[in-house]
């Protein structure tokens, strides 16, 4: 594993096993009532079975020798290795800070040094596990974040913002990305790739493909554009140019399986498996005309088919052209 992905998963396990560890001090007493018992396996059951869809944060657990987690009988195997349930607490109470403890010195030792200006912010993409990354892949990532954060710079009016640059790059499992941009778009960007990933994750990918429009008038950043329209302080034809170029780039890249550090890689669901089946229709580009004619006219979209390899799990892969920018 990744340096940056072990400290993920340990910040990610930290947070899961904050509801677990109040009952787990409260069984360090030397008297210990049922009702104390019963709650503390109760919520070990909940962790055991969080952590289980997160193969990494299993691993992890293992390293550190903390395995008896993984088990909702961790209380009777503590007193049939002949271990008091206070004393084996005490035990896994301490491994467990130990192990967040590493992730706080691994952060600080291995983290960017990248000095950020006041208005400057970092983006984190993870480009997802597969078999094999072509350079294809980093090319299109990274050329489809450009012109997003190109695109959604301009529409909070921004012309020229300071172009991306790149602080880190690490990998392993998977690619790690680290770069850093002006703040307010690079904010824009992780906010709008959460919000079309929040709809992606709750939805069937035909319901996704079908509803476009729904999820278009939902996304935050598309509303913003709307109203500039209305309030004409962006023209009817530069504000579906945006729209498509914000929408399209931000598909792409969760197509191309790029993510960011803010979506975790497995919550309840997997997500890595979510993007092998993610199927979208993509605005079509604007078409030059006046603005009375822009204002009466709305977008339509352009239909895109992806194939994928049911066989060996690779990414969808696009048959359309790319479309360029106007």
């Amino acid at each position: 594993m990744q340096t940056q992905r072990v400290i993920k998963t340990i910040q990610w396990l930290a947070e899961k096993f904050q509801d677990l560890e109040p009952s787990f001090i409260q069984l360090r007493r030397q008297e210990i009532d049922v009702g104390m018992l019963a709650l503390a396996a109760n919520q070990l059951g909940r962790f055991c079975h969080t952590v289980e869809q997160n193969p990494e944060a299993v691993r992890v657990l293992k390293a550190f020798q903390l395995e008896n987690l993984l088990s909702p009988r961790y209380f009777d195997i503590s007193k049939q290795a002949g271990a008091s349930v206070a004393r084996i607490t005490v035990d896994t109470i301490q491994k467990f800070r130990l192990m967040t403890g590493c992730a706080a010195a691994l952060e600080e030792l291995t983290g960017p040094q990248a000095k950020l200006a006041q208005d400057e912010a970092e983006i984190d993409i993870n480009v997802l596990d597969r078999e094999s990354l072509s350079l294809e892949t980093v090319i299109e990532v990274l050329s489809n974040l450009r012109a997003l954060y190109q695109a959604v710079a301009e529409s909070l009016g921004e012309k020229k913002p300071t172009p991306l640059e790149v602080i880190k790059i690490e990998s392993g499992t998977s690619l790690i990305i680290n770069l850093k941009g002006l703040g307010s778009p690079i904010k824009e960007i992780k906010k709008l790739i959460i919000e079309v990933w929040t709809e992606r994750r709750h939805k069937k990918a035909d319901d996704l493909i079908n509803h476009n429009k729904a999820i278009e008038n939902s996304i935050s950043l598309v509303i913003k554009i709307e109203n500039k329209k209305k309030k004409k302080l962006l023209t009817a034809h530069d504000a579906e140019r945006l729209k498509h170029g914000i929408l399209r780039n931000t598909f792409a890249l969760l197509e191309e399986g790029a993510l960011i550090a803010e979506i975790p890689h497995t919550e309840t669901i997997d997500n890595a498996k979510l993007l092998e089946s993610f199927g979208t229709k993509l605005l079509a580009p604007p078409e030059p005309s006046n603005d009375s004619r822009h204002d009466s006219e709305e977008a339509e979209y352009l239909s895109e088919d992806f194939s994928a390899d049911e066989h060996n799990g690779d990414r969808p892969r696009r048959r359309q052209t790319k479309l360029t920018d106007d």
